[in-house]
Protein backbone atom coordinates (compact mmCIF):
# COMPACT_ATOMS: atom_id res chain seq x y z
CA UNK A 1 0.00 0.00 0.00
CA UNK A 2 2.90 2.35 0.73
CA UNK A 3 4.39 1.87 -2.72
CA UNK A 4 1.08 2.04 -4.57
CA UNK A 5 -0.19 4.85 -2.34
CA UNK A 6 -3.57 3.24 -2.47
CA UNK A 7 -5.64 1.60 0.26
CA UNK A 8 -6.41 -2.06 -0.34
CA UNK A 9 -10.09 -2.91 -0.72
CA UNK A 10 -10.00 -5.35 2.22
CA UNK A 11 -8.71 -2.64 4.55
CA UNK A 12 -11.23 -0.12 3.27
CA UNK A 13 -14.04 -2.62 3.92
CA UNK A 14 -12.75 -3.29 7.43
CA UNK A 15 -12.51 0.40 8.29
CA UNK A 16 -15.94 1.02 6.80
CA UNK A 17 -17.47 -1.72 8.92
CA UNK A 18 -15.73 -0.49 12.07
CA UNK A 19 -16.96 3.05 11.46
CA UNK A 20 -20.48 1.68 11.80
CA UNK A 21 -19.85 -0.30 14.98
CA UNK A 22 -17.78 2.12 17.03
CA UNK A 23 -20.47 4.79 17.71
CA UNK A 24 -23.10 2.22 18.73
CA UNK A 25 -20.92 -0.41 20.36
CA UNK A 26 -23.07 -0.44 23.50
CA UNK A 27 -26.26 -1.00 21.49
CA UNK A 28 -25.27 -3.93 19.32
CA UNK A 29 -28.93 -4.68 18.58
CA UNK A 30 -28.94 -1.64 16.28
CA UNK A 31 -26.16 -3.21 14.21
CA UNK A 32 -27.99 -6.54 14.12
CA UNK A 33 -31.17 -4.78 13.00
CA UNK A 34 -29.29 -2.92 10.29
CA UNK A 35 -27.72 -6.13 8.98
CA UNK A 36 -31.10 -7.83 8.80
CA UNK A 37 -33.20 -4.96 7.41
CA UNK A 38 -30.79 -2.62 5.62
CA UNK A 39 -28.03 -4.77 4.06
CA UNK A 40 -27.87 -2.35 1.11
CA UNK A 41 -26.44 0.50 3.24
CA UNK A 42 -22.76 1.21 2.62
CA UNK A 43 -21.48 0.31 6.14
CA UNK A 44 -23.43 -2.97 5.97
CA UNK A 45 -21.94 -3.75 2.58
CA UNK A 46 -18.49 -3.16 4.04
CA UNK A 47 -19.27 -5.61 6.82
CA UNK A 48 -20.52 -8.36 4.53
CA UNK A 49 -17.56 -7.88 2.18
CA UNK A 50 -15.17 -8.21 5.12
CA UNK A 51 -16.88 -11.37 6.33
CA UNK A 52 -16.71 -12.81 2.82
CA UNK A 53 -13.00 -11.98 2.63
CA UNK A 54 -12.30 -13.75 5.94
CA UNK A 55 -14.25 -16.84 4.93
CA UNK A 56 -12.65 -16.98 1.48
CA UNK A 57 -9.16 -16.71 2.95
CA UNK A 58 -9.78 -19.47 5.46
CA UNK A 59 -11.26 -21.69 2.75
CA UNK A 60 -8.16 -21.11 0.67
CA UNK A 61 -5.85 -21.89 3.57
CA UNK A 62 -7.77 -25.07 4.35
CA UNK A 63 -7.32 -26.20 0.75
CA UNK A 64 -3.61 -25.32 0.65
CA UNK A 65 -2.63 -26.63 4.06
CA UNK A 66 -4.93 -29.59 4.47
CA UNK A 67 -6.10 -30.66 1.04
CA UNK A 68 -3.74 -33.64 0.79
CA UNK A 69 -5.76 -35.96 2.97
CA UNK A 70 -8.29 -34.93 5.59
CA UNK A 71 -7.99 -38.29 7.30
CA UNK A 72 -4.41 -37.55 8.37
CA UNK A 73 -3.83 -36.07 11.78
CA UNK A 74 -2.48 -32.53 12.01
CA UNK A 75 0.97 -33.55 13.21
CA UNK A 76 1.51 -36.23 10.59
CA UNK A 77 0.18 -33.98 7.86
CA UNK A 78 2.64 -31.22 8.73
CA UNK A 79 5.45 -33.79 8.80
CA UNK A 80 4.40 -35.26 5.45
CA UNK A 81 4.12 -31.83 3.87
CA UNK A 82 7.57 -30.88 5.11
CA UNK A 83 9.14 -34.02 3.65
CA UNK A 84 7.23 -33.69 0.39
CA UNK A 85 8.28 -30.07 0.01
CA UNK A 86 11.89 -31.05 0.63
CA UNK A 87 11.72 -33.60 -2.16
CA UNK A 88 9.94 -31.20 -4.49
CA UNK A 89 6.70 -33.22 -4.63
CA UNK A 90 4.35 -30.71 -3.04
CA UNK A 91 4.36 -26.96 -3.29
CA UNK A 92 2.28 -24.86 -0.93
CA UNK A 93 1.78 -21.11 -0.86
CA UNK A 94 2.13 -20.87 2.91
CA UNK A 95 5.55 -20.31 4.43
CA UNK A 96 6.09 -20.43 8.18
CA UNK A 97 3.47 -20.01 10.88
CA UNK A 98 0.81 -17.33 10.99
CA UNK A 99 -2.43 -16.73 12.87
CA UNK A 100 -4.46 -18.93 10.52
CA UNK A 101 -2.20 -21.86 11.37
CA UNK A 102 -3.46 -21.87 14.95
CA UNK A 103 -7.08 -21.48 13.85
CA UNK A 104 -6.74 -24.49 11.56
CA UNK A 105 -4.97 -26.51 14.23
CA UNK A 106 -7.92 -25.90 16.56
CA UNK A 107 -10.34 -26.81 13.77
CA UNK A 108 -8.78 -30.23 13.18
CA UNK A 109 -8.01 -30.98 16.83
CA UNK A 110 -11.75 -31.09 17.64
CA UNK A 111 -12.62 -33.34 14.73
CA UNK A 112 -13.86 -36.16 17.01
CA UNK A 113 -15.77 -33.98 19.47
CA UNK A 114 -17.64 -31.52 17.23
CA UNK A 115 -19.49 -31.67 13.93
CA UNK A 116 -18.13 -30.08 10.78
CA UNK A 117 -20.75 -27.32 10.98
CA UNK A 118 -19.79 -26.37 14.53
CA UNK A 119 -16.06 -26.43 13.78
CA UNK A 120 -16.47 -24.38 10.60
CA UNK A 121 -18.53 -21.78 12.45
CA UNK A 122 -15.80 -21.55 15.09
CA UNK A 123 -13.09 -21.33 12.43
CA UNK A 124 -14.77 -18.56 10.45
CA UNK A 125 -15.73 -16.75 13.65
CA UNK A 126 -12.11 -16.79 14.82
CA UNK A 127 -10.95 -15.32 11.51
CA UNK A 128 -13.58 -12.57 11.61
CA UNK A 129 -12.79 -11.80 15.26
CA UNK A 130 -9.08 -11.51 14.47
CA UNK A 131 -9.81 -9.07 11.65
CA UNK A 132 -12.13 -6.83 13.66
CA UNK A 133 -11.82 -7.29 17.42
CA UNK A 134 -8.03 -7.26 17.56
CA UNK A 135 -7.14 -5.03 14.62
CA UNK A 136 -7.02 -1.57 16.19
CA UNK A 137 -5.76 -2.71 19.60
CA UNK A 138 -2.99 -4.84 18.09
CA UNK A 139 -1.86 -1.97 15.88
CA UNK A 140 -1.81 0.43 18.84
CA UNK A 141 0.10 -2.06 20.99
CA UNK A 142 2.76 -2.64 18.32
CA UNK A 143 3.26 1.09 17.80
CA UNK A 144 3.73 1.50 21.56
CA UNK A 145 6.21 -1.39 21.75
CA UNK A 146 8.40 0.15 19.04
CA UNK A 147 8.12 3.57 20.67
CA UNK A 148 9.39 2.32 24.03
CA UNK A 149 12.12 0.19 22.47
CA UNK A 150 13.37 3.29 20.66
CA UNK A 151 13.11 5.37 23.83
CA UNK A 152 14.96 2.79 25.93
CA UNK A 153 17.61 1.25 23.63
CA UNK A 154 19.10 -0.90 26.41
CA UNK A 155 15.78 -2.75 26.64
CA UNK A 156 15.80 -3.14 22.86
CA UNK A 157 19.29 -4.66 23.04
CA UNK A 158 18.32 -7.12 25.76
CA UNK A 159 15.19 -8.13 23.88
CA UNK A 160 17.19 -8.63 20.70
CA UNK A 161 19.69 -10.87 22.48
CA UNK A 162 16.86 -13.05 23.81
CA UNK A 163 15.29 -13.42 20.36
CA UNK A 164 18.51 -13.75 18.43
CA UNK A 165 19.04 -17.52 18.45
CA UNK A 166 15.57 -18.99 19.07
CA UNK A 167 12.68 -20.20 16.96
CA UNK A 168 10.40 -17.15 16.96
CA UNK A 169 7.52 -19.22 15.55
CA UNK A 170 7.33 -21.33 18.72
CA UNK A 171 4.85 -19.71 21.09
CA UNK A 172 6.03 -21.81 24.05
CA UNK A 173 9.60 -20.62 23.59
CA UNK A 174 8.50 -16.98 23.32
CA UNK A 175 6.39 -17.31 26.48
CA UNK A 176 9.49 -18.35 28.45
CA UNK A 177 11.59 -15.27 27.56
CA UNK A 178 11.64 -13.04 30.67
CA UNK A 179 12.79 -9.73 29.21
CA UNK A 180 10.78 -10.04 26.00
CA UNK A 181 7.58 -10.63 27.97
CA UNK A 182 8.42 -7.92 30.49
CA UNK A 183 8.72 -5.35 27.70
CA UNK A 184 5.33 -6.37 26.33
CA UNK A 185 3.67 -6.26 29.76
CA UNK A 186 5.20 -2.92 30.67
CA UNK A 187 4.16 -1.48 27.31
CA UNK A 188 0.57 -2.59 27.90
CA UNK A 189 0.74 -1.05 31.38
CA UNK A 190 2.05 2.34 30.26
CA UNK A 191 0.11 2.57 26.99
CA UNK A 192 -2.92 0.27 27.15
CA UNK A 193 -4.63 0.03 23.72
CA UNK A 194 -7.99 0.50 25.46
CA UNK A 195 -7.62 3.36 27.95
CA UNK A 196 -10.73 2.43 29.90
CA UNK A 197 -13.10 -0.47 30.14
CA UNK A 198 -14.88 -2.87 32.40
CA UNK A 199 -17.83 -0.56 33.01
CA UNK A 200 -20.32 -1.60 35.64
CA UNK A 201 -23.64 -0.22 36.80
CA UNK A 202 -24.45 0.10 40.47
CA UNK A 203 -27.37 -1.93 41.76
CA UNK A 204 -30.61 -0.64 43.30
CA UNK A 205 -29.05 -0.41 46.77
CA UNK A 206 -26.21 1.96 45.73
CA UNK A 207 -22.79 1.49 47.38
CA UNK A 208 -19.83 3.09 49.10
CA UNK A 209 -16.32 2.79 47.66
CA UNK A 210 -13.50 3.99 49.89
CA UNK A 211 -15.83 6.41 51.63
CA UNK A 212 -17.39 7.71 48.41
CA UNK A 213 -21.15 7.29 47.96
CA UNK A 214 -22.25 6.11 44.50
CA UNK A 215 -26.03 6.25 43.85
CA UNK A 216 -27.99 3.43 42.26
CA UNK A 217 -28.05 3.12 38.47
CA UNK A 218 -24.72 4.89 37.89
CA UNK A 219 -22.28 3.52 35.31
CA UNK A 220 -18.71 3.31 36.60
CA UNK A 221 -15.60 3.15 34.44
CA UNK A 222 -12.10 2.20 35.54
CA UNK A 223 -9.36 4.11 33.72
CA UNK A 224 -6.58 1.66 32.93
CA UNK A 225 -4.27 4.48 31.90
CA UNK A 226 -4.56 6.20 35.28
CA UNK A 227 -4.52 3.02 37.37
CA UNK A 228 -1.46 1.63 35.58
CA UNK A 229 0.53 4.79 36.42
CA UNK A 230 -0.29 5.07 40.12
CA UNK A 231 2.81 5.52 42.25
CA UNK A 232 1.16 3.61 45.09
CA UNK A 233 1.13 0.50 42.85
CA UNK A 234 4.21 0.83 40.65
CA UNK A 235 7.55 2.15 41.89
CA UNK A 236 8.56 3.39 38.42
CA UNK A 237 5.11 4.50 37.44
CA UNK A 238 5.93 6.47 34.27
CA UNK A 239 8.63 4.42 32.57
CA UNK A 240 9.46 0.82 31.81
CA UNK A 241 10.63 -1.00 34.95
Amino acid sequence: MVRARKTKKELADQQGALSMMAPINDAIWIVRLGMACFPFLKPMRHWFESVKFCCDRMEKRMHVSFGLNKLLTLGFLLFFTKIANKNGHVKTKVDGVDMATFFLEEYYSHEKEESVEVRRSLLMGSAITAMFAGSDTTRAALVSVWYFLCKYPHHAEQTYEELRYIDTTDANVLAALPHFNSVIKETLRLAPPTLSGGKRQTGPGSLFVDGTFIPAGIQIFASKYVTHRRKSIYCLSRRIN
